[in-house]
């Protein structure tokens, strides 16, 4: 009598084909995965790329391995796309350049596309975790800001602890039920051509007249936040493609108002408010919000002038009540 194969061998086959197959669209998706191997030092790799489910384990990852372990005074950059820098190489988003033009300090983005103030909370809440007090928080306002918030980063902190994502989640993060989900995000941004302004389709809303009722209180929660945990606060209004407004439609006088309401509470909150909504033309933006290679230079060029601002009135001053790591005689280039 023939015997008969055993369900053993089926198991152990499946899950050998199951781990093959893991570690096929590991290799696939290398470009997703290979950051949190490496914690790159500039910008955290785009999360949205990632399911909401462990977004947050991200964040908290690369705080953990590479902000919380940094010796130098920090200068932390917190927004959305803009700062992030969608569309740009690393090497030339004005995180990276501020971090060549100010040697003495190590300058990490912690910004991600779609981001609200909602998002920022969060990665204040692990900065507080793992006890980083930056010298400098620089973060954006936009006219998404303005509408009713949202947000990209997981709401419910029962599902993952406070912890740093392990390699295994990682990798599970693209298996394959989510291949479909990652190729189709990636395939929503329309074909861009980074060296030339792009009318891109937008809602006439994109810019509303007024700010949602929730902006104000949003952005004071967030400011008073970060107090805490720096006393050097750069609230700026990102720049617009002013001269694109009229193409899609949108009342400038309006923006004007809304850019004068973020001025006014920033002002009241005694953070350092830098209005640079016109002060680009538009031949340094990709589109309407998103900056080219020479927007971000100029960006660079102006936070760089900012923080040499706030480092003489620093200097002018005791530092002994401030949080943190001390600034221990550290200059400015």
């Amino acid at each position: 009598m023939m015997a008969q194969p055993s369900y053993k061998k089926y198991v152990l086959l499946s899950l050998g084909t199951f781990c093959l197959l893991q570690l096929f669209l590991a290799l696939v998706y290398w470009k997703l995965i290979d950051p949190y191997w490496t914690w790159r030092q500039y910008r955290a790799v785009d999360i949205t790329s990632f399911p909401v489910l462990i977004r947050q384990a991200l964040v908290n990852g690369y705080i953990a391995n590479t902000v919380a372990k940094e010796t130098k005074p920090l200068v932390l950059v917190m927004g959305d796309s803009e700062p992030y820098g969608s569309f740009v190489e690393e090497p030339l988003i004005f995180s990276h350049l501020l971090a060549q033009h100010l040697p003495n300090y190590a300058v990490f983005d912690i910004s991600f596309k779609g981001a609200h103030f909602a998002d920022i909370e969060k990665v204040i809440d692990s900065l507080e975790r793992y006890d980083i007090h930056p010298e400098f928080i620089i973060f954006d306002v936009n006219f998404a800001h303005f509408r009713k918030p949202g947000n990209m980063l997981d709401d419910d902190p029962e599902v993952l602890p406070q912890t740093s994502i392990p390699m295994w989640l990682a990798i599970a993060s693209v298996t394959l039920p989510n291949v479909r989900s990652v190729y189709q995000f990636r395939n929503q941004w329309p074909d861009i051509r980074p060296e030339t302004f792009n009318y891109l389709p937008l809602p006439r809303d994109s810019i509303p007249r007024d700010p949602s009722p929730v902006f104000e209180e949003s952005f004071k929660h967030v400011l008073s936040r970060l107090k805490p945990v720096s006393k050097n606060i750069v609230a700026y209004m990102a720049p617009f493609a002013i001269e694109s407004f009229k193409y899609y439609g949108f009342d400038d006088i309006a923006f004007q108002r809304l850019a004068a309401r973020y001025n006014g509470i920033c002002q009241d909150l005694g953070g350092d408010c830098l209005d640079l909504s016109s002060a680009l033309p538009i031949e340094n933006f990709i589109d309407i919000i998103h900056l080219n290679r020479q927007g971000h230079a100029f960006m660079a060029q102006r936070l760089e002038q900012e923080i040499t601002k706030q480092f003489r009135e620093i200097s002018r001053a005791t530092t002994t009540d401030r949080p943190g790591r001390k600034l221990s005689g550290q200059r400015l280039p």
